[in-house]
């Protein structure tokens, strides 16, 4: 039997979709094994362009080099290096990129593709993007349910934001399970240039 993947709608508000991005169709299928939600909200041309520059831009690469043990250093890519581990064929994220979020729709999209009947075999990927203007925007360090001064990462006026988050889930019964839910911060100035990029780095993955 042929397990087709549920996809959830691609939206934007001005319902036109963004080059180099994601355009899974509009619709929605009996199938609950394999199933995705892909949303960049956006209200103009402009914001739209401000998600984009989110999505293509990467992390310094000494970075994700720096968060690997040194045996595995050679194999991060010399470029588009989103992401810095892998688990049963899955890579785990350094950063949201385009090419994350790709990876992770075309991961559940050959599952459903192969003529299997294992039930025993679930995948589920979410992933939002959204643009919001602040006269006024604070950002502190994660994990904090009343974050302290001390936990400020950064103070901005008249910026855009572009926040990510996505979440992955892929089970196969008692063997292997694994759930992640990384994000990511963008802060652009008024004009659209980048400003700085927060919560990129490695982040808790559940593995079993």
């Amino acid at each position: 039997m042929m397990r087709t993947a549920k996809t959830v709608v691609l939206i934007l508000l001005t319902a036109t979709i963004m080059n180099g991005c994601s355009n899974s169709p509009t619709g929605t299928s009996d199938n609950e094994f394999y199933t995705k939600s892909i949303e960049r909200i956006a209200e103009n041309q402009f914001e739209q362009e401000l998600i984009e520059k989110a999505e293509a831009k990467y992390p310094p690469r000494d970075s994700v080099l720096a968060a690997v043990f040194p045996w595995q250093q050679e194999s991060i890519p010399e470029t588009k290096y989103w992401w810095y581990s892998r688990y049963d064929g899955v890579y785990l994220p350094y950063a949201l990129t385009i090419d994350a979020v790709q990876f992770y729709e075309n991961f559940i999209d050959s599952l459903a593709a192969k003529e299997e009947d294992d039930f025993y075999k679930t995948a589920n990927l979410e992933y939002n993007a959204q643009v919001n203007f602040h006269d006024s925007f604070e950002i502190f360090e994660q994990g904090f349910t009343n974050p302290t001064p001390k936990q400020l990462l950064g103070s901005f006026e008249n910026v855009y934001v572009v926040e990510m988050y996505l979440s992955f889930k892929f089970e196969c019964f008692v063997h292997c399970r694994l759930n992640m839910r990384p994000n990511r911060i963008v802060v652009f100035d008024s004009k659209g240039e980048l400003l700085e990029v927060f919560y990129d780095g490695v982040k808790a993955v559940a593995v079993s």
